[in-house]
């Protein structure tokens, strides 16, 4: 390969960031030259093993893989989340379980990361990027007013080329990154206090083999083993991935202020998994190929692009949390951003500003999601309502806008950033009434209640995933999915905080849901008190109208009334109550024909 004097755009860094990244600059900018630099020649296994679908739809769609990814890595199941209770005998067939029984509508991967890596840089060189291993980079300049210079040594050569763009994929630990540490340093880490350890087992014992004929069926009998499988207990989770034929990955990632056992050695970090029952049985007879770890997970850095023309890809920026293998994901949107920055032209220095602030408030989303969230990872109770939110939002938005190609559109990355303050409240308001209902079933003794004879399908194919498949999907019905599973939420949250039933099929409930009401969303019983005398007002006025009740008469729905499923009091007659009843308890509501016609204006201009 002859090397050229002058490239467009070098990456430093030909992992995962790196070898995605430049592939996808390739593909849409054919005439660009394009270098990346490695300094390995052999890649070892390393964390990122696992795809969802936004990744899946990048490597297929707009990378070209699909037939490799289908010939040379395992498909992958769903994600699966298994619970079991600690004060319970063992046993597989009564872990309670989460997980789908069908494969998934899109397409994703486990991943063999040594493979995958090794394999683009021969898949990339094809379609003509140039490609160096063993590489040694000794020295960046960036210029400000024209080309840098990147030198390095290969074989003993020392070798120097200018280009238009650095992008840095070397991850987080490179030493290379101590060229941009006063330019772009680190803002934020250990947010989450979050840690993990993990490594690579040979001679695992095969989950499917597991258990009777009834749980295999639970999972319609397809392959738990294809799943990543979470373990799940309090203050951690542990995955399962396959990699390769006998290679299968284990990992904990942990709340540092709820588990603070050492995995600084083999030896602990083994101690540590084996403590959960189920990984306990499935390393029974394993032996440990390797092991690695990170003392803390997540950080990020000021910028995603810096005014020079340099582009921090992947975990050279930043990295939140694995739990919902989220990490090639926002490699995939990251690249679209590159993307949007490279075609800038003489807008670029405002398309940066935007775009860094884009990613920033990505990276503060996400971190919502897992904020305080490991104290109910213990809990099936919790996790089932969660689970269900958290997916049908990824879905309905994440997929939903990756599949429509929003992230090529710099007017929409525009304006999603004026709607980030509303979206970030909604989301903290239901997030935090996981966290509450946590504390509420600890102090009832209910907190692993449900670990036990339990399995849903919660997470299983939402119809409005094959609806985008077959081009029936558009942004109004996503507008609409996101507020409808809003209000499903609270109304879970709210039925298993007061043993309450049929809140979510309510009519008269759901067609109170304002987005004020929504955003001020607390699990308490402050704030349901105040709903419901919002809703008594309301449909007081109704009933005067109607002649049920006179205009002086007192009148307030309680929260019993609801636990009890009737009204009924002693100053209004018999046919009064029942009439009540059936306007308050017996209109169910039609979450299939969600319409915006009956909420407020506040929320139809959110929508």
């Amino acid at each position: 390969m002859k090397i050229s004097e002058h490239y467009d755009i070098v990456f430093l860094g030909g992992r995962l960031s790196g070898g995605l990244g430049a592939r996808f600059l390739k593909k849409n900018f054919k005439d660009k030259k394009i270098l990346v630099l490695e300094k390995n020649e052999k890649l070892n296994w390393c964390a990122g093993e696992s795809t969802v679908g936004v990744a899946g739809l990048f490597l297929i769609r707009e990378l070209g893989l699909s037939t490799y990814c289908y010939l040379n890595h395992l498909p992958k199941n769903g994600l699966r989340f298994i619970f079991d209770d600690s004060n319970k005998p063992f046993s597989v067939e009564t872990c309670s379980e989460i997980g789908a029984n069908m494969l998934p509508v899109f397409p994703t991967f486990q991943i063999d990361r040594a493979r995958l890596d090794m394999d683009l840089w021969e898949l990339n060189r094809e379609i003509g990027i140039d490609v160096l291993t063993g590489v040694e980079v000794n020295d960046i300049k960036v210029n400000p007013n024209g080309n840098h210079e990147v030198s390095f040594v290969r074989e003993g050569q020392k070798i120097k080329v200018s280009c238009e763009w650095i992008v840095n994929s070397t991850g987080r630990y490179s030493s290379l990154n101590e060229f941009f540490k006063d330019s772009n340093p680190i803002v934020s880490q250990g947010y989450l206090n979050t840690a993990s350890a993990w490594g690579r087992f040979t001679d695992v014992t095969d989950i499917d083999l597991l258990g009777d004929e009834k749980w295999r069926e639970k999972a319609g009998f397809s392959s738990r083993y294809l799943s990543t499988t979470h373990f799940m207990k309090e203050g951690s989770w542990t995955w399962q991935i396959p990699i390769d034929r006998d290679v299968v990955s284990f990992g904990i990632v942990y709340d540092k202020s709820i588990v603070t056992d050492n995995t600084e050695t083999e030896e602990g970090f083994l101690k540590l998994i084996k403590k959960n029952p189920f990984v306990n049985k499935l390393l029974e007879n394993a032996k440990l190929l390797d092991f690695q770890r990170n003392s803390a997970l997540d950080f990020r850095r000021k910028y995603f692009a810096l005014p020079e023309k340099v582009i921090f890809l992947g975990e050279a920026f930043g990295f939140v949390d694995p739990f919902y293998s989220q990490g090639s994901d926002i490699i995939s949107r990251e690249c679209y951003m590159m993307k949007n920055l490279i075609e800038a032209g003489e807008n670029y220095e405002h398309r940066r500003n935007v775009i860094n602030q884009f990613i920033t408030n990505e990276f503060e989303y996400i971190n919502i999601l897992y904020k305080d969230q490991y104290q109910a990872f213990g809990s099936f109770n919790v996790y089932n309502i969660k689970s269900k939110w958290d997916f049908y939002c990824y879905t309905n938005r994440l997929v939903w806008l990756f599949y429509s190609k929003k992230y090529a559109d710099f007017n929409w990355i525009e304006n999603e950033i004026e709607n980030h303050f509303l979206t970030v409240k909604l989301t903290k308001a239901i997030q935090n009434g996981f966290i509450e209902l946590n504390h509420h079933l600890r102090s009832i003794n209910e907190y692993e209640s449900g670990n036990t004879n339990n399995y849903s399908v919660k997470q299983n194919r939402f119809v409005f995933e094959e609806m985008i498949i077959a081009s029936k999907y558009n942004d109004k019905f996503a507008r609409q999915n996101h507020y409808s599973i809003c209000m499903l939420t609270i109304c879970e949250l709210l039925e298993m905080r007061f043993k309450i039933k049929n809140l979510v099929n309510n009519k008269l409930i759901q067609q109170n849901m304002t987005l004020a009401s929504i955003t001020e969303f607390e699990l308490s019983e402050k704030w349901f008190k105040e709903f419901l005398a919002n809703i008594s007002q309301n449909l007081k006025k109704i009933l005067v109208q109607k002649g049920i009740i006179e205009p002086e008469s007192e009148f307030m729905l309680s929260i019993e009334d609801f636990k009890e499923g009737h009204f009924q009091r002693a100053e209004f007659s018999a046919k009064v109550n029942t009439e009540i009843s059936t306007m308050v308890f017996e209109q169910k509501y039609n979450h299939v024909q969600f319409q915006l016609d009956h909420l407020d204006e506040a929320a139809r201009s959110y929508l």
